[in-house]
This record gives C-alpha cells, sequence and structure tokens, in this order.
C-alpha cells in the first residue's frame, strides 16, 4: 500500500495535488497527472478510472489544453 505523500515524490506531482485528486473525486484533473500517478502505480491509467465512470479516487481526463 502506498501512502499519498510517497506517491506524491515518486510520481514527481506535489502532495496537495495528489490529496486533491484522492479527496475529491470531482476534482479536475489533468491527463498528464494521472498519466504520472497511474505509471507511479503500475497501472494504465484506465484502471484509475474504472471504465469511464467516475472512480471514488480519481476523476476522468482532462485534454491537455
Amino acid at each position: 500500500h502506498m501512502g499519498m505523500a510517497m506517491l506524491a515524490r515518486r510520481g514527481w506531482l506535489t502532495l496537495r495535488t495528489v490529496q486533491k485528486i484522492c479527496r475529491n473525486p470531482f476534482h479536475p484533473a489533468k491527463e498528464v497527472t494521472l498519466e504520472k500517478i497511474a505509471a507511479t502505480l503500475g497501472v494504465p491509467v484506465s484502471d484509475l478510472l474504472r471504465s469511464g465512470r467516475r472512480s471514488p479516487f480519481f476523476p476522468p481526463i482532462q485534454n491537455r489544453a
């Protein structure tokens, strides 16, 4: 099990970003952020999104703009 602080460090993300995403399933997350989280966890981004539905931990991908 990986805590939020370790996930943030290993994914080169701020702890605040990881906390926002984990605590609020409606927080808008950028695609690149979810890619970093997925890579750190060793899973595809699609696993974070649970078959296209909002996951309790990770919101749907937003396009980079």
